[in-house]
């Protein structure tokens, strides 16, 4: 079975954890509460389409520890940095740690393998191991609900790969496999979402990048959206708008905004 590739799935692993997460929350907490039922379908539905998240003899650190067991260039706890400075102190924005992400990866792996995707071709994530492929990576994810706007929310997920050469591989694979996935039907938690999306053209410094235009259907509920994911040398930045219709201007800006971010996390 063809399979979209893993990149799209570790940001599909933290929305899917972010999905329990409270609109209340501030910068520094990491602790999961309730969702409504449609930001979560949604929010899981365009990380489905869109995406893709050393020991030390020494006491460990938060940073050292978030190392063990990969080779990624920057730790949990500098993802998670480089995520709350981007929000920089906003009411209500959630963030969450790779470790974090980790300990619910078995209920969002349960959670995944519920998902009923159409066309099947299209699904990234069933048979897949989410806590296995977490490990492998480190991650951090921060998401704001607009209070003005029930419906628009702000994503930026960031990762740093254990393997570079392969997450590029795979991001490469991902691209080119999106022509067949660019309207899907997607059922999670009972919730019935249409998804439609389409390429869009943004100008950045990485070396490869993806921008697309969404509509997720949600309850009859049209929902418009922007992603733009960069990657470079195993460094990916993932930003996400739900709620919003972005034109060439906008969706610009938003790409520019995801290049701060990489920039950032290349010279820390």
């Amino acid at each position: 079975m063809s399979r979209k590739p893993l990149y799209l799935t570790l940001p599909l692993a933290a929305a899917l954890a972010l999905s329990g997460c409270s609109a209340s929350g501030s910068a520094s907490e990491d602790s999961p509460a309730a969702a409504s039922p449609s930001s979560s379908a949604a929010e899981a539905s365009s990380s489905a389409r869109t995406v893709d998240a050393g020991s030390s003899t020494a006491p460990a650190s938060p940073e050292a520890s978030s190392r063990a067991g990969n080779n990624a260039a920057l730790s949990d706890a500098q993802l998670k940095k480089a995520v709350t400075a981007y929000f920089d102190g906003k009411t209500g924005v959630q963030i969450m740690s790779g470790e974090t992400l980790r300990a619910q990866a078995g209920a969002a792996g349960a959670m995944v393998e519920g998902m009923k995707i159409s066309p099947e071709k299209c699904n990234s994530a069933q048979g897949i191991d989410i806590e296995e492929e977490l490990k492998k990576n480190n991650i951090a994810v921060g998401t704001y609900p607009n209070p003005d706007n029930p419906m628009q929310t702000f994503t930026l997920t960031v990762m740093s790969a254990g393997d570079p050469a392969q997450t590029q591989a795979k991001f490469d694979e991902g691209v080119d496999a999106l022509d067949d996935c660019k309207n899907m039907d997607v059922e999670v938690m009972g919730i019935k979402t249409t998804m439609k999306m389409q390429e869009a053209t943004v100008k950045t410094d990485a070396p490869s990048a993806l921008a697309l235009q969404t509509v997720t259907t949600v309850q009859d509920t049209k929902i418009p959206g922007t992603n733009v994911s960069l990657l470079d040398d195993g460094i990916q930045v993932q930003l996400q708008i739900q709620g919003e219709e972005s034109d060439q201007e906008s969706l610009q800006h938003i790409a520019d905004e995801a290049q701060r971010v990489l920039d950032t996390l290349k010279s820390a």
